[in-house]
């Protein structure tokens, strides 16, 4: 398995992004300066800063560059009162660590630490006029505070133009922070001055600071780390590396200005426009490359996680390219030219690579992240087998098949599990899988639905190798619990309960409603067991923008059981709002009990107000609205 970690072992050409940034670093005549490096969630960004770091660092082992590399994870930070001071003291306290501890650099350190002590206390945490903040330093002087409450709890909201008493404490007379009363845009200029002599001092080419995991960050800690950086530490010397996701850092520009009128639309852009100079975008891996990446990581396994033969095998392959965008497969014959020796079970693997490869890359979009994760469950799961003592029961190649059917097709995977577990020996026919993906769940079994793209995707995973017919999925449903679907998923249940179960969550109208009138006869301890089950389910999915099967199971058991009601409330208003489908406000409106009606109003109206998720922000008042019109 591998971990989910930024790394320095390049197996996605990062090492080509990074020595571009290294160029561009070296370039004296564009300091000071900031680097954006973008990329969705998982594409790497993170490994693109660790390769960055790593050759800042040879560059001056060997004497080429002369670089003081500061590295700062605003995710560690933003739980902090004021994120930006944070980041302010870090950067200090990391460049004065890397000096000669000078008379002068101690005095330097102490007036910027006074400064920023005071920045905390103040609170300039207000919405500042980043526009006229276009250069190094020439817009500072015309800062606007924008937002209401006062800079002080003595000092009126006044534009930056009052002078604030500053009460710091001088631990001895030599404090640069004299005289104690100045005006906000003083203590900005006299903090940036002061940064900049203190950057200076360090007699080095740049000071390079790498800002990491600011997508993860709150709205409110994002707009802070970028204001610390634009407004009090862009000076001469200096290098900013950030590495974000550009949707995310505009939504949150976008959360600090709520009310931005229609005419300034594009205002989050130009405000990322105004802070960033250079973007650099991390592209997106087609089919070959993540077949090849998914590769290079079982060989990384194969070789027990030693890193240098793979680094060898992956320089190897480049080599081979007469130009960079050639395409090259990384064979099994090559792998082997390489190695010197046979391996029937590399082989095996190998070809479940190219299999897995055609679909993670279109489903997945080449997300390096999420490709690892699914390999990461896969063996998860192996490794189970071999716990259970079922190892020569469930291969490789039939098990990634199933789990590429359960992730990207989880309505049919469920119908699929349904029908295995009716099977007497857990097997089914290739007509009997064919049929699943005919089935139209809006219509009941046996209903084809039309040849759409969905069924054609569905065609071409079932006659992929290997085959699954005749084969006893058993063993395979029983690994994948962790997803608490199949067979023996709930503790000390009987068959007959499993295969409620099952129904419950199919995706087929008919197995559900024959369940449902099924739940009426089992036990109040047995309800209770199945909806806990499907709780858990449901909290372990992470794409929520479908409903899972396990909200069909919940729903149903409200039908029986009307007090589970407020439990499906709760749990429903306790997932992340942000990735939710509008399918949510559809399922309350009408799945929950009357006796709940008022609480669904109350949670569909929060809905309605909040602004992260579009989509179910418009289903949810479109579903008040007409509630209302027909009261």
């Amino acid at each position: 398995m591998w971990n989910d970690r930024e790394t320095d072992v390049d197996l996605l050409g990062h090492e080509k992004i990074a020595q571009t940034i290294v160029e561009i670093i070296d370039d004296p005549s564009l300091r000071p300066l900031t680097v954006g490096v973008y990329g969705d969630w998982g594409a790497g960004k993170s490994s693109v800063l660790s390769i960055l770091s790593k050759k800042l660092e040879e560059a001056n082992a060997e004497g080429r560059t002369r670089n003081h590399v500061i590295k700062f994870n605003g995710w560690l930070f933003q739980g902090f009162e004021d994120t930006r001071t944070a980041l302010m003291e870090t950067i200090v306290s990391e460049l004065v660590s890397k000096l000669k501890p000078t008379d002068k650099i101690k005095r330097l350190a102490q007036s910027l630490f006074h400064r920023i002590e005071w920045l905390s206390v103040a609170k300039l945490g207000g919405k500042l006029a980043l526009a006229a903040a276009g250069g190094a330093g020439g817009g500072l002087a015309s800062l606007a505070f924008l937002a209401g409450g006062s800079v002080a709890k003595e000092a009126p909201n006044s534009g930056g133009n009052e002078r604030v008493e500053v009460n710091v404490e001088k631990e001895n007379e030599t404090s640069l922070l004299r005289p104690a009363s100045q005006t906000i845009a003083q203590h900005i200029n006299a903090f940036r001055e002061e940064f900049r002599t203190l950057v200076e001092l360090g007699d080095v080419d740049s000071v390079v600071v790498l800002v990491d995991d600011l997508d993860r960050c709150l709205p409110s800690a994002v707009i802070e780390i970028l204001e610390a950086i634009r407004l009090f530490l862009f000076v001469d010397g200096t290098v900013f590396v950030i590495s974000a996701d550009e949707q995310m850092i505009e939504y949150a520009v976008q959360q600090h200005f709520p009310d931005l009128p229609n005419h300034l639309a594009l205002y989050p852009r130009q405000y990322l426009e105004k802070l960033i100079q250079i973007p650099i975008r991390i592209p997106a891996q087609n089919q070959l490359q993540t077949t090849n990446y998914i590769k290079f990581l079982v060989l990384q396994a194969h070789f027990g996680n030693e890193t240098d033969s793979v680094r060898e095998l992956y320089a190897s392959l480049e080599a081979t390219r007469k130009t960079p965008y050639q395409p090259v497969e990384l064979s099994y014959d090559f792998v082997i030219g390489k190695l010197g020796s046979e391996s029937e079970e590399l082989r095996m693997t190998l070809q479940i690579a190219d299999q897995l490869g055609r679909f993670l890359s279109r489903n997945l979009r080449g997300n390096p992240r999420n490709t690892k994760r699914f390999l990461n469950t896969l063996f998860l799961r192996i490794r189970i087998a071999k716990i259970y003592g079922l190892s020569e029961n469930v291969l490789l190649g039939v098990l990634g098949k199933l789990m590429l059917l359960e992730n990207f097709h989880p309505e049919l995977y469920d119908q699929l599990v349904s029908r295995v577990i009716a099977s007497p020996d857990g097997m089914l026919g290739d007509q009997d899988i064919a049929i699943v993906g005919k089935d139209d769940p809006a219509q009941g079994a046996n209903e084809e639905r039309p040849i759409d793209e969905a069924t054609e995707r569905f065609e071409e995973w079932r006659v992929q190798e290997p085959s699954l017919a005749g084969v006893d999925l058993r063993p395979y449903i029983f690994v994948s619990r962790e997803k608490v679907i199949g067979a023996g998923a709930i503790d000390g249940a009987s068959e007959r309960l499993s295969e409620i179960a099952a129904h419950l969550r199919s995706s087929s109208i008919i197995l559900r409603n024959g369940a449902t009138k099924l739940l009426q006869t089992v036990t109040d301890v047995e309800v209770t067991k199945l909806f806990a089950m499907f709780e858990s389910e449901l909290r372990s999915v992470q794409d929520l923008r479908k409903m899972p099967g396990a909200v069909h199971g919940l729903i149903a058991i409200t039908k029986v059981n009307p007090a589970k009601s407020d439990a499906v409330l709760l749990l429903l208003e306790s997932l992340p709002t942000r990735n939710l489908g509008p399918w949510v406000a559809a399922e309350l409106s009408g799945g929950l009990t009357s006796g709940s009606s008022e609480k669904v109003r109350k949670l569909l109206t929060a809905w309605a107000e909040r602004a992260e998720n579009p989509e179910l922000k418009s289903a949810a008042k479109a579903i008040l609205q007409a509630t209302k019109s027909r009261s």
